[in-house]
């Protein structure tokens, strides 16, 4: 039990006296709760719990088994897996490393096997999971490291993908993109949505000269799969243009395309920022709108607040930024919170 609490007044990034004041108990009680020489009462456990953004279960049950890791797309995850996790309820969702891009090893919180996944030694499923295919939200989860509960887990897939885990409870938020007027959140549950950002989603190609669509279609594209917002928008216009795409790779995220692409010379559905990155020349096929929605029970979560807090900091829009081709006017704006057609 004491090692609980220890633990996560740690994570938090406090002191016994600044968890005191929070608390509103003294030094001396978090002390000697610590140290295994006083067992708090009800109302000094509430404001414990209150104070770390925990439950009075996780800090006080003498034992707490570790929660079952599940994938985002509620699919088993692969064995040997590592990635980062988040609970969600009762359930603690997997991100992936193999999802992620990185030159280095991030740290793994959790190892699957073909029994399941479970937590490693000195983890934690604490944290906020955001589910999306905005690659800005790995700038968010980095500043936002070291939290403790309000610290961000972000789950690389598709809008489709964010949008069922949604709806399943298998995340708290999802972060979704498309032209304005097809943004339309679930019947359930209830969300909150405010507005990320915009930029233009196409395709990033290494062609000489202004490569029309029906050129760059019209052998080999890098795509993505069927349920994302990008991909829709490359059918869309390959329809209206009559171009017959022949099939080829499925990237798992812009960056991945715009990769991809690189390394393949084929043109690939990815969004401007990861074209501009990676040196890709850009035929724009549409401006996508970008909101993050955060399910409306989840709204009080210390990981929504210190997220939200985030959208509008300079430390955020700074960096985000520095990537290019992204248009953060309105970032972090309340877009409304109701209830919308099914998706």
């Amino acid at each position: 039990m004491t090692s609980l609490l220890r633990a996560a007044r740690r994570r938090s990034g406090l002191t016994q006296a600044e968890l005191a004041n929070r608390a509103g108990v003294s030094r001396a009680l978090v002390s000697a709760i610590e140290s295994g020489r006083h067992v708090p009462s009800v109302s000094a456990a509430l404001g414990l719990a209150e104070a770390l953004g925990e439950t009075v279960e996780s800090l006080f049950s003498p034992t707490r088994p570790s929660p079952e890791v599940v994938g985002v797309d509620g699919l088993p995850l692969r064995s040997g897996a590592l990635g980062r996790v988040g609970r969600v309820g009762e359930v603690a969702v997997a991100a992936p490393l193999a999802a992620r891009s990185s030159l280095l090893w991030p740290l793994p919180e959790f190892v699957a096997d073909d029994l399941g996944a479970s937590l490693l030694p000195g983890a934690s499923a604490d944290g906020f999971v955001v589910a999306g295919c905005e690659p800005a939200l790995g700038i968010a989860e980095g500043l936002l490291d070291g939290r403790g509960p309000a610290r961000l887990v972000a789950v690389p897939c598709s809008t489709a993908v964010a949008l069922d885990a949604l709806t399943a409870g298998r995340c708290h938020a999802a972060v979704v993109h498309g032209r304005p007027g097809d943004l339309e959140p679930p019947e359930t549950p209830a969300v909150e949505r405010w507005h990320l950002a915009r930029w233009r989603v196409g395709l990033g190609h290494g062609a000489h000269g202004r490569a029309s669509l029906e050129e760059l279609a019209s052998g080999d594209v890098v795509s993505r799969e069927p349920g994302a917002a990008s991909q829709r928008a490359f059918e869309r216009a390959a329809a209206g243009a009559r171009a017959k795409p022949a099939g080829g790779l499925v990237a798992a995220g812009h960056l991945d395309a715009a990769r991809i692409g690189v390394h393949s010379g084929r043109p690939a559905v990815t969004y401007e920022p990861a074209a501009v990155r990676f040196g890709l020349r850009f035929l724009p096929l549409e401006t996508h709108s970008v909101e993050l929605w955060i399910a409306s029970a989840w709204r009080e979560h210390p990981g929504a607040q210190a997220l939200l807090g985030l959208l509008g900091s300079a430390a955020f829009r700074k960096r985000v930024e520095a990537v290019g081709a992204y248009d953060l006017a309105g970032c972090g704006n309340a877009v409304g919170a109701r209830a919308g057609r099914s998706t």
